[in-house]
């Protein structure tokens, strides 16, 4: 299904004139195969989150270290899989999903292997209140800063949505020259960060 979709996909964003796009999925093959064949480049990456979906329906997190460790093996074999393959038009990015979907021992991994394998990597980051109410509750801080605290926020890393970042979010974003993509919240001062020198991309998520 994900191949099908991929080649309707593909041709639109050929049709729409853009020859490069990012695609961050559970199950990322099909995509990879659909790019291979439409001829456009593209930076895939196998999501990475270990929660229990159906628990979470009711506000539970419950983190699940048999989910965790497939997801972290899905995303390494994309990188054997495909990371310059189609003549280089794929590579791979290192995505663990979001600071209350992925524990610290997740974001740490995915540093280790992009570190080792000369990736960058991305992640969802301040999306929405139930993200910063259960990073608040976990860690007693706000998502960007548990993330710089980890030591994952640098210049090669870019973070969805920052929704809910606040002033002091937007310094260590600033100053360690992560990337944001733009989601199309309109609470987001996209131009005051542009203004502020910040890397800045647009998503569709």
């Amino acid at each position: 299904q994900m191949e099908t979709l991929g080649s309707a996909s593909t041709a639109e964003l050929i049709y729409g004139g853009c020859t490069t796009s990012m695609l961050i999925y559970t199950y990322p093959d099909g995509w990879a195969r659909a790019v291979s064949e439409a001829g456009n480049r593209c930076i895939v990456a196998g999501d990475i989150e270990h929660v229990d979906l159906e628990k979470l329906r009711s506000g539970v997190f419950e983190y699940l270290p048999d989910k965790r460790d497939k997801a972290i093996r899905r995303a390494t074999d994309l990188y054997t899989n495909w990371h310059g393959k189609a003549e280089g038009r794929i590579t791979t990015i290192m995505c663990p999903k979001a600071p209350d979907m992925a524990e610290p021992e997740v974001y740490h991994k995915c540093r280790d292997f992009a570190e080792k394998h000369g990736l960058r990597m991305t992640t969802h980051l301040s999306q929405s209140m139930r993200e910063y109410r259960q990073v608040m509750k976990l860690y007693g801080k706000t998502p960007p800063q548990h993330l710089y605290d980890l030591g994952v926020m640098d210049d090669k890393l870019s973070g969805a949505h920052l929704t809910y970042a606040t002033e002091k979010d937007m310094q260590l974003i600033q100053k360690t020259g992560m990337a944001i993509l733009h989601c199309h919240a309109v609470e987001n001062p996209l131009n005051t960060w542009i203004d502020r020198g910040i890397p800045v991309g647009f998503g569709t998520d």
